[in-house]
């Protein structure tokens, strides 16, 4: 049984960060899915002594060791070689791995010292075919314990875990983790802390807290070897918070970005959504258009930075002037221009003053609004974050996407209010 592992990550360009080590996210995410917790990451040179001693520590302490990157054809790829000394295999020519890497290699300069360099695998190791590369990954049993081999580029280290090791592990009857998470975008970190610290302190289930500018995640968690009741120790705890928790709580039942949530709901309704943006500058229109489908429901998203860009959207002159850009007024009159431009069934905008400048004393420097309109009505929400400039703009786009799915999934009366 595999419980728990270790991501090794190989490259001068990730120690010196230069190359943002977003594997080891994607494979901790995935790990846990399968039932492996993921007890630390590691981050080495191009340098075999340091690689080796890294993948024999790593194999004192945890089942699974995923070495990434290092596999390519230059000299500094030295990861199979570091490897095949920690374990003390040897390497081997793989006539295999070469007929794989001929099949998709260019004819440039240098081709057969790269197709060489790449088919020289761990003699013993699982040669696992890479689908968008050419250097393959490689599974090496060490007595009871387990090294792989992954390529840097994250497609193709992406595509080989999907391939070959995620069917592998679930092949081989992990006990499921059981995870609920619940969002709140109201609460700062240190007020959500102290309203659940009662479950926190607790022994089951596992909580964890994890908060981001506007948004603080609860994040519940049991394993079902502990024993059958865990799923509803779980679900008692949700309840427990729900009932306890004195703001609104967002609960996903799979884990999936909001904006996946958001264009899906909006697609089994039929409806569709105008955007118009001025603190965030397209933030939210990108989030929704990352997931694949959302042509389907956003016809259009504009940037209206200025007060004449506003106006010229559709926006009231009149109201920009009486109550200046950033107020519910003029949110709530975003979002209207917003729907009738798109001809769409709803309309989403944020404003606000994001910093370092601006700000009044009623709306001071941090303080922003989102708005949605449908039908009759419109809402706006305000908030205040104590950030800097990104951070402001990033707690605008959160609590844009939340206000959304919030009147996606509980449509409520006609109103405006800034508050609530």
């Amino acid at each position: 049984m595999i419980t728990q592992a270790a991501v090794i990550a190989v490259g001068d360009e990730v120690l010196h960060g230069e190359t943002i080590n977003t594997n080891a996210a994607y494979l901790a995410q995935q790990l846990i899915a399968h039932g492996v917790r993921v007890a630390y990451h590691l981050t080495v040179g191009d340098d075999r002594k340091q690689v080796a001693e890294g993948v024999q520590r790593a194999l004192e302490a945890v089942d699974l060791v995923l070495v990434v990157g290092g596999l390519g054809p230059t000299h500094d790829d030295i990861t199979a070689e570091a490897v095949a000394q920690a374990v003390g295999a040897s390497l081997v020519f793989s006539p295999t791995v070469d007929a794989w890497i001929r099949a998709r290699h260019g004819t440039g300069p240098g081709r057969e010292a790269s197709i060489r360099r790449q088919s020289t695998v761990i003699q013993g190791a699982d040669l696992l075919r890479n689908p968008r590369g050419t250097a393959p990954g490689q599974r090496l049993a060490v007595g009871s314990r387990w090294v792989v081999l992954l390529p840097g580029p994250p497609r193709e280290m992406q595509a080989i875990f999907e391939t070959h090791l995620s069917p592998w592990l679930a092949g081989l009857g992990q006990p499921a983790v059981l995870r609920d998470t619940w969002t709140s975008y109201e609460w700062g970190e240190s007020a959500v802390a102290h309203l659940v610290s009662e479950l926190v302190h607790g022994q089951h289930p596992r909580v964890g807290l994890y908060a981001s500018p506007g948004v603080v995640e609860i994040r519940l968690e049991g394993q079902a070897d502990i024993g059958p009741g865990q799923s509803l120790v779980v679900a008692r705890a949700g309840a427990w918070l729900v009932g306890r928790f004195p703001g609104r709580l967002y609960h996903h039942a799979r884990q999936a970005p909001l904006a996946t949530w958001i264009v899906e709901a909006l697609q089994r309704r039929g409806w569709r959504i105008g955007v118009m943006e001025s603190l965030t500058g397209g933030l939210v229109a990108s989030r929704l258009i990352e997931v694949p489908g959302a042509s389907t429901v956003l016809p259009m998203a504009v940037v209206a930075y200025s007060d004449a860009a506003k106006v010229a959207m559709g926006v009231p002159a009149a109201t920009v002037e009486r109550y200046g850009a950033v107020s519910p007024q003029v949110a709530a009159a975003m979002a209207q221009a917003a729907r009738d431009r798109a001809g769409a069934d709803l309309g989403l905008s944020t404003t606000g003053y994001a910093g370092p400048g601006g700000g009044t004393a009623r709306y001071p420097v941090g303080t922003y609004f989102v708005g949605i309109a449908w039908g009759e009505g419109v809402r706006v929400r305000r908030r205040q974050l104590g950030v800097e400039r990104q951070g402001v703009r990033a707690g605008a786009t959160e609590l844009a996407l939340a206000l959304l799915w919030e009147t996606l999934q509980h449509p409520w009366p006609p109103m405006l209010a800034q508050d609530r």
